[in-house]
């Protein structure tokens, strides 16, 4: 005999997921998709809870996006990581009362990412016979290291010149690097 109600959901229904892209670069969608059904008999079901969990083993951190399934027990999410929220995921999905429905992940995916940490970015006028220069710090939020690396204005006058460097043939994943800039604007 207890003092304290005992609360217990059984699980009727499950819910399995799939992203439909293996690997992407921050700012691209990947679409997770799924289906909630009945356990007993494999049915599908309508207009109930979900929960897709995406847990990110880069930076560890976990999130969660949740609906109602559609008439044929279908649901469909779609995601865009920031250059920040780069790194290997898991997914797993639930019809959201069954807490412990999932711990295997059903499905992964990775994001690449690079960003800089410091906003470098200042307001100077520009004229001719002017050089500026700065730097920036790069950062690797990615899951592997990212080869082959090059960094250029686009839409650059062709007379100006600009000039990075300390740019490093590759970036480790969670590695920085510091990069020294020089923008010239010829006389005309």
């Amino acid at each position: 005999i207890s003092a304290t109600p005992i609360v217990r959901v059984d699980a009727v229904y499950n819910a399995t997921v799939s992203s439909n892209r293996d690997h992407l670069k921050a700012g691209e969608s990947v679409v997770l998709s799924g289906l909630l059904s009945r356990i007993n008999n494999g049915a599908p079901v309508a207009n109930k809870p979900y929960t897709i969990t995406l847990t990110n083993s880069t930076s560890n951190r976990v999130i969660t996006l949740t609906g109602n399934s559609g008439i044929d027990g279908s649901f469909s999410r779609t995601f865009i990581p920031s250059v920040e929220q780069a790194g290997n995921y898991s997914i797993t999905a639930r019809w959201t009362p069954n807490l412990g429905e999932d711990s295997a992940p059903e499905d992964s995916f990775s994001v690449a990412g690079l960003g800089f940490v410091e906003n470098g970015f200042f307001y100077s006028p520009i004229g001719e016979g002017k050089t500026l220069s700065g730097n920036v710090t790069l950062r690797n939020y990615g899951p592997s290291t990212v080869d082959n690396l090059n960094l250029s204005l686009l839409n650059l006058p062709s007379s100006w010149t600009f000039t990075p460097t300390g740019l490093p043939a590759s970036l480790a994943s969670g590695a920085t690097a510091t990069i020294q800039w020089q923008l010239i604007v010829p006389d005309a």
